[in-house]
């Protein structure tokens, strides 16, 4: 995905979800003396944010021009020794005035994520400050070295796949073959929905028989020599993979609900 493609898929999926899209203000801010550049996307909000300023819309995307050579945010040190350091760059950001706060923010972030950029979840950590008293309400996943937790279960990955454990009753629950479904199950538990077990585990079967079809159609593709035998195998292959990512997200939806 080339940076065009990143910005329009940013910009496309807030203007979805209600966001009015903003062009990006000027590089050298003209109401706010403090700054020599903009060197953030909240910059041209800084009046609405306190107050100073109303605008017609409560919800705001942009894609921010921006410099950092100074001040505070000063990356010119690392310039040139990483890869993701520069002094000018582009600022993908979503704002709310008074509208939506932490819960829907954060369902954005990770529906952007995995069902836009189609990043897999079990490549994300998720991370909250330890004090966080709403994130222990949520039943947020965190994550304990090898090892999952949310309130009272525990997901561990063992031989045979993912093992979810109950340290209140001191009790092995489950082992499931995708950690996404032993997430689903450790949340539907906590919310006493009991009925929704038996569908989780029905949606990890299915997963692991498609996964199992994409390593036979994966393996055919690179060693068959018959060109008719390869297409057709890349053909159910790609059949098989979108199956499986929709079987993902029907899992993620017991974790994320909305």
């Amino acid at each position: 995905m080339i940076s065009n493609q990143v910005r329009n898929t940013f910009i496309d999926y807030f203007k979805e979800q209600g966001h009015s899209h903003v062009s990006s203000s000027s590089l050298v801010p003209d109401n706010d003396p403090t700054l020599m550049f903009a060197n953030s996307g909240m910059v041209q909000f800084k009046n609405v944010f306190t107050g100073l300023e109303q605008r017609s819309y409560t919800r705001a995307t942009t894609s921010q021009k921006c410099v950092r050579a100074g001040g505070k945010h000063n990356d010119l040190e690392n310039v040139g020794f990483t890869t993701r350091h520069h002094t000018f760059f582009e600022m993908l950001g979503n704002f709310s005035f008074g509208d939506y706060f932490k819960e829907d923010a954060i369902y954005f972030a990770w529906d952007l994520i995995t069902k836009k950029y189609e990043i897999n979840p079990d490549k994300l950590l998720v991370t909250i400050y330890h004090d966080d008293e709403q994130a222990e309400k949520y039943c947020l996943p965190i994550q304990h070295g090898n090892s999952v937790r949310i309130k009272n279960f525990v997901v561990r990955k063992n031989s045979h796949g993912f093992l979810l454990y109950d340290l209140k009753s001191n009790k092995q629950v489950k082992t499931t073959f995708t950690k996404t479904a032993a997430l689903a199950m450790a949340n539907q538990l906590l919310l006493d929905n009991n009925d929704s077990i038996k569908s989780i585990l029905q949606v990890d079967d299915a997963i692991q028989s498609k996964y199992n079809e994409c390593i036979f159609y994966k393996n055919t593709i690179a060693r068959t020599e018959d060109d008719i035998k390869r297409e057709v195998a890349r053909t159910r292959y790609d059949i098989v993979w979108e199956d499986l990512l929709k079987l993902r997200d029907t899992l993620e939806d017991y974790i994320f609900d909305k």
